[in-house]
């Protein structure tokens, strides 16, 4: 039996609920009201609460042919519905799911700590400690002020380990309480797929530890059945049209990279979680450090630091416990998942830095008592909240002027990474819902965010495939003019979009493409409107002037 569970006093609820309070005010300070669609995502989970709202069912009103949403699980976006059902004005009520998601957020934190106090995994310094660095993590809450499902899919992995760390602890469980933890353990597998990952990870846990498994994968399968039965649907989507399958084939996109890339994934993937890790729990000392550093010492820490807490879970992974075993299957997934990683290590992120901050609180245990071994932890620990609050201050400066959410400061002032603005955004969405007809089809990197402002269907006018974009030998591949021709001439839009792309890898590439099209057909596509900020582009596609063959 697992040791039983520490009474959790008071002033561990007050330290949840003041957590929480930090996550709140801090996320306020990076959200920006009305926005949505500049990570592409945020815009998919918003048209489909509206179109579940409105009685249209589970599907993507904004993409040609209206197919049925098989990618994403449904519980975010079912939740959202409700929003957009009792307020169903856009973009007005895109804060109230804001607000939702931030919420979520501060559960994560507030409850991660109660949870990793409760049952043992560190003292109440190190949860809380651990617990102030992330809710101040400007990276971190990027994601809690998105309409997406990192927050909700965090918070109910939260819930699940713990239903399964009190069922380890208990002598015996019932039917029907294995029957719920298997329920509980398949919730963050209906937020986003790769909760998938606590299934096994508790299934693994309860056959290490001699427990019943019959009856909690019962409720699991009961749980995640009906929802993998409606992906089935979209399968082969991809394999008929990568255009199209995108959008609900899943499985599909993730497998176009081909057996002979998973070497390619993995090797790229590692150091990119080794690497990556620590510049997320750690995002805000990094960035205050970064001119004083050299590239090759800025890497060397970067490692060092990533590694710190997968090397923390090694012995309580030996003792069989429910969170590094879930951490571990989670990072066993990221190595061979074919997207870059950094985004699926945001839900996890609470854990990683409190691990962190327990690897590092071994380095004053080796000093004299003399020189305050609390006293260098606590000067650490300032350190760190310091450096993400002055980041989170210049990230909430530029988005005042910008009106633009940024997930990450450019790396440089290169014209693909300079200063951007939402005004320019919606004056050509205004543009072309003024300009356009309810049944035009519009081309666009942003199709997600143009379907959403303007109401009328858009595509993504390129095949997005992670193997050419991220993984490829070499410079990255998006297309060539002849395939966007036969993408162009197959779903014959009036209007092609093009717009800055920030954080896109595929931003570049798609503009280099047009230009070669632009040059090679001249005639095809008309310049209809170009805002003040020339990177702001409408073309119109005359059909009668299109490429024969």
């Amino acid at each position: 039996m697992a040791n039983p569970p520490i009474l959790l006093m008071g002033r561990d609820r007050l330290t949840a609920l003041g957590l929480a309070a930090v996550v709140v005010l801090a996320g306020g300070v990076r959200m920006v009201p009305r926005v949505c669609g500049a990570f592409h995502d945020d815009a998919v989970y918003v048209s489909t609460a509206r179109a579940l709202a409105t009685g249209n069912g589970y599907r993507l009103t904004g993409v040609p042919g209206a197919p049925l949403q098989t990618k994403y699980p449904i519980l975010y976006p079912a939740t959202l519905a409700t929003i957009c059902y009792l307020w169903p004005n856009f973009p007005d009520n895109l804060l109230a799911m804001q607000i939702f998601t931030l919420l979520c957020g501060a559960g994560v934190v507030a409850f991660g700590y109660l949870y990793l106090v409760r049952f043992g995994y560190c003292e109440r310094g190190a949860a809380a400690a651990g617990a102030v660095v992330c809710a101040t993590n400007p990276f971190f809450l990027y994601f809690c002020v998105q309409s997406m499902a990192e927050m909700p899919y965090a918070l109910l992995a939260v819930a699940a380990l713990w239903a399964l760390d009190g069922q380890l602890a208990s002598p015996a469980a019932s039917r029907r309480a294995q029957f719920g933890l298997g329920v509980l353990l398949a919730l963050p597998f209906l937020c986003r797929t790769i909760g998938a990952v606590f299934i096994v990870a508790g299934i693994v846990v309860l056959w290490r530890t001699r427990r019943p498994v019959r009856w909690c994968l019962a409720g699991a399968t009961a749980t995640a059945l009906p929802w993998v039965c409606w992906c089935l649907q979209g399968r082969g989507d991809w394999d008929r049209n990568p255009i199209e399958g995108y959008y609900t084939d899943y499985l599909g996109c993730w497998s176009s990279t081909g057996v002979q890339m998973v070497g390619r994934v993995f090797c790229q993937n590692a150091p990119s979680i080794v690497f990556g890790g620590g510049d997320l729990t750690c995002e805000g000392l990094f960035a205050a450090v970064e001119s004083f550093l050299t590239p090759g010492l800025r890497e060397l820490l970067l490692m060092a630091v990533s590694v710190i807490p997968w090397l923390m879970l090694i012995p309580p992974l030996r003792q069989g416990r429910p969170l590094p075993w879930a951490l571990a299957v989670y990072l066993l997934v990221l190595l061979f998942w074919s997207w870059p990683p950094q985004r699926f290590l945001v839900p996890i992120l609470p854990f990683l830095t409190v691990y962190l901050l327990m690897g590092l609180a071994q380095l004053p245990k080796r000093l004299p008592r003399g020189l305050g071994r609390w006293s260098v932890a606590a000067a650490g620990l300032g350190l760190l909240v310091v450096a993400n609050l002055g980041l989170l201050t210049c990230y909430a400066r530029i988005t005042s002027r910008s009106g633009y959410p940024l997930m990450k400061l450019p790396n440089s002032w290169a014209p693909y990474e300079s200063p951007i603005s939402w005004a320019p955004y919606e004056r050509t969405m205004a543009w072309l819902r003024q300009h356009s007809g309810r049944d035009d089809v519009v081309a666009s990197g942003l199709d997600s965010m143009v379907s959403l402002y303007t109401d009328r269907t858009a595509f993504r006018p390129y095949v997005y495939n992670p193997g050419h974009l991220y993984y490829a030998e070499g410079r990255p591949h998006l297309m060539t003019v002849e395939e966007l021709v036969a993408i162009l001439k197959h779903f014959r839009p009036r209007y092609l979009v093009q717009m800055p792309m920030r954080g896109f890898a595929e931003e570049k590439l798609f503009v280099e493409v047009l230009d070669k099209l632009r040059r090679r057909h001249p005639s095809w596509l008309t310049v209809v409107y170009e805002d003040a900020d020339s990177r702001f582009v409408i073309f119109e596609l005359d059909p009668d002037k299109q490429p024969v063959g």
